[in-house]
């Protein structure tokens, strides 16, 4: 499925526009679209592929697809990457909606969130502050109920559009999908105050993937891998001055806080405690080996356990757990996945013939063996099954 290759490609660097970067590992065939909500097994297994050729930037660091193509995306389709069905999740969403309201001094403000799926973390802003919320996304999400201060639109940011400049705007897990993020951090300093609109974006931890053996979560979708090297230095230079980078979610989020530079100074603040190193020079040495040899350790696994009889469901049908499907190419010896999130249920894990479903068909299911896709849902979905009265062997990614 993988191979080392040492070769030029056809996306420059996003951050810094480079075409130096290397190609260290890679992938021919990763569906193009993770959360797409495909009803039919065979349309699901032919679901829209591509290449990925990941690659670092000699000029910033930056590690990214070299073969990513724009041309193939569509998220204005029925995509469903929604994770406020898992408790756990819900718990961190209002926490970080809690702090960005009291660190920040929002209450009576408009706050603004880019890519906001269904609206549910810009209703917590609202909330929470109280505050007044507008929120933007192409993607045929069914909306929430909301309340008169919410306002959803259907589409890609336009500053034009706000009442009035905001007190916050929040963008999360958008920044990683863009090849050129340079218009929309353009768009976005339009709309700001300077100096006191705060901008808050969150993607994924490229060091939790690189180093932390987090290989499941590189996928087609996400054509840059920030560090906070690297996600640093993309603002500065667009006359952002960073104040806040900082980890969360067990290591697996990367979050930034800046505001528009009132002058051509900018940086990070002395008492942010970050101490900012670009390392992934040298961990990327390593992680084309330990991604196939994670894959075919995986294909052993599931091989035994499908001679032994074992019926197997994975738990999670979010990026990581497609990802592992299509890597490891285990269908055979997988019954399904589950997933907590209804818009799921009766679907299939896109580029396979693998059903998603609801956990509560497990007690029929009687699986000996769950995988868990991510250790973070460990305890909750523990407790899960317990209240099910099942005991299987569990499993992590």
């Amino acid at each position: 499925m993988t191979e080392h290759v040492i070769q030029a490609a056809s996306l420059n660097c996003p951050a810094c526009g480079a075409d130096e970067g290397e190609v260290f590992c890679s992938t021919n065939r990763a569906p193009v679209l993770c959360h797409l909500r495909y009803m039919d097994p065979d349309e699901s297994a032919s679901a829209p592929a591509g290449r990925i050729s990941l690659a670092r930037c000699r000029d910033c660091g930056l590690v990214y697809n070299r073969d990513f193509e724009i041309e193939k995306m569509s998220y204005e389709v029925s995509y469903d990457n929604a994770l406020h069905f898992s408790a756990h999740f819900r718990d961190y969403a209002s926490r970080l909606a809690a702090d960005l309201c009291q660190r920040h001094g929002l209450n009576n403000e408009l706050v603004v969130d880019i890519g906001c799926g269904d609206g549910y973390f810009l209703k917590l802003l609202c909330e929470t502050g109280p505050n007044v919320g507008w929120g933007f996304d192409p993607t045929a999400y069914q909306s929430l109920e909301t309340n008169a201060d919410v306002q959803l639109v259907r589409g890609y940011f336009d500053a034009t559009q706000l009442p009035a400049k905001p007190g916050l705007i929040c963008c999360r897990h958008v920044l990683e999908h863009l090849p050129q993020p340079q218009p929309l951090l353009e768009e976005i300093k339009k709309a700001c105050e300077p100096m006191r609109t705060v901008v808050y974006f969150e993607v994924p931890d490229a060091r939790f993937t690189l180093e932390r053996g987090g290989l499941w979560d590189i996928l087609y979708e996400h054509c840059s891998y920030y560090t906070p090297a690297t996600i640093r230095r993309l603002f500065e230079r667009q006359g952002f001055r960073v104040t806040r980078v900082g980890s969360s979610y067990h290591g697996q989020f990367l979050q930034l806080e800046a505001v528009v530079a009132a002058s051509a100074e900018n940086g990070l603040d002395a008492d942010s405690g970050m101490t900012e190193t670009d390392d992934t020079a040298s961990s990327v040495q390593t992680f084309s080996e330990q991604f196939r040899a994670s894959i075919a350790e995986w294909q052993d696994r599931f091989t035994a356990l499908h001679q032994q009889g074992k019926r197997t469901v994975l738990w999670g049908a979010g990026t990581k757990g497609v990802m592992f499907l299509n890597m490891v190419g285990c269908e055979d010896a997988v019954a399904g996945v589950v997933d907590l999130n209804p818009g799921k249920h009766g679907t299939y894990v896109a580029g396979t013939r693998v059903p998603v479903i609801s956990p509560t068909l497990l007690p029929n299911c009687r699986p000996d063996v769950v995988v868990l896709t991510n250790p973070a849902y460990q305890d909750e979905i523990s407790r899960d099954l317990e209240k099910l009265g099942l005991q299987p062997t569990l499993m992590s990614l």
